[in-house]
């Protein structure tokens, strides 16, 4: 009996899905666990299986395999399909608020009168370590 919890689910490409399942051989667990024909990352006394597989463009097929004492094998396929945003689109889901954890340090600024150009250093602090190093910035400002 093979198992999975994640067949036929739509999940953004590029990320890592951790297949789930169990695999028992009768009421014990079977083993091995292969998914691929690789050895799944970890299967606990109750036969539940876990494997990090990274979820690439398109239909992804994984192929589940248990074996039962006997040598008897039992494969099933879980299916996922990977999901790629427009170009140019964000993921908003995936990102998080830093804005309240930092703040930045001002070096020094000084202006190139020829070539009408403002240079600013800014650095971010890091918790625990030395600041950040300073990094340079320009821009174009026209003169009043």
């Amino acid at each position: 009996n093979v198992s999975a919890s994640v067949n036929g689910a739509t999940i953004l490409a590029g990320e890592t899905l951790v297949l789930t399942g169990q695999a028992l051989d009768g009421a014990q667990a079977a083993y091995p666990v292969r998914v691929n024909g690789q050895a799944v990352d970890a299967v606990d006394a109750a036969g539940n299986f876990f494997h990090q597989v990274q979820v690439a463009p398109g239909t992804n097929t994984f192929a589940v395999e248990a074996s039962d004492a006997a040598g008897s094998k039992t494969t099933s396929t879980v299916t996922v399909e990977g999901a790629q945003l427009a170009a140019g689109a964000v993921d908003f889901a995936h990102l998080n608020v830093v804005s309240g954890s930092t703040f930045g340090l001002y070096g020094r600024t000084s202006w190139d009168d020829a070539g009408s150009v403002l240079f600013a250093d800014t650095g971010l602090p890091r918790s625990g370590k030395p600041p950040a190093r300073p990094q340079s910035t320009s821009g174009s400002c026209p003169r009043a």
